[in-house]
């Protein structure tokens, strides 16, 4: 465990979103009064003392919370003072082109865990920004590599900076857990990623059920 909380090649996907979900808390405290958003007022220690299903609607509750002061977040773009702003998707897939310099569209969109066409989109709005060049690979005319350009580089320190600071607080905290408390988070988290990456299968299939039986239903009222 100790291993995989400190190998920076764990980060996709999974220490990606830990470290993200801190790095939206940092954010959070200091923009929260910005946000509309309403909180269960309910402390930790009523949480806890509650019915068990009680402490997981609250865990519900609090996912949600989480989920829209992300959204809050990654919609504030970041000035690096270039001119160009940067959307937080944008700071990640230059994070990405950084790490691994000379990869292609495919290699990132496979490191990423999202489709070509995605970041082929991106990759060109950050060329037309200034922080994305395209290559030739040696020997390998089709294949267009990726590089930063001055520009990207800076935005790459930045958002390394950043996060070896949010990296050592949310470390430290997970390194006082116990083993077992850890194992607990680390498939909590597991299989919130596996509900998020079906997440649009499911809607889509309740909305048809749903639309189905309310039909039925609204057709027998007189």
């Amino acid at each position: 465990m100790d291993d995989i909380l400190s190998s920076r090649s764990f980060i996709p996907p999974l220490n990606f979103l830990i470290v993200q979900g801190y790095f939206w808390f940092v954010c959070w405290k200091k923009f929260g009064s910005q946000i509309s958003v309403s909180i269960d007022t309910l402390s930790m220690g009523e949480i806890l003392a509650g019915e068990p299903d009680m402490i997981s609607s609250q865990i519900l509750v609090t996912l949600v919370q989480v989920i829209q002061k992300a959204a809050f977040i990654d919609n504030q773009p970041v000035d690096l003072g270039d001119g160009p702003l940067l959307t937080a998707a944008e700071i990640h897939l230059i994070d990405m082109a950084g790490r691994y310099q000379g990869d292609t569209i495919s290699d990132l969109a496979v490191r990423m865990g999202v489709t070509k066409s995605a970041v082929s989109q991106m990759v060109q709005k950050l060329v037309v920004k200034g922080y994305l060049i395209r290559g030739r690979e040696e020997g390998n005319r089709k294949n267009i590599s990726l590089h930063l350009t001055p520009n990207g580089k800076k935005a790459f320190e930045w958002h390394k900076s950043l996060h070896s600071n949010v990296d050592k607080e949310i470390i430290s905290y997970l390194a006082a857990l116990s083993d077992h408390e850890r194992t607990i988070l680390l498939e909590l988290l597991v299989r919130l990623m596996t509900t998020i990456d079906h997440s649009l299968l499911i809607r889509n299939d309740h909305i048809r059920d749903f639309l189905s039986s309310y039909s039925s239903e609204s057709s027998d009222i007189p």
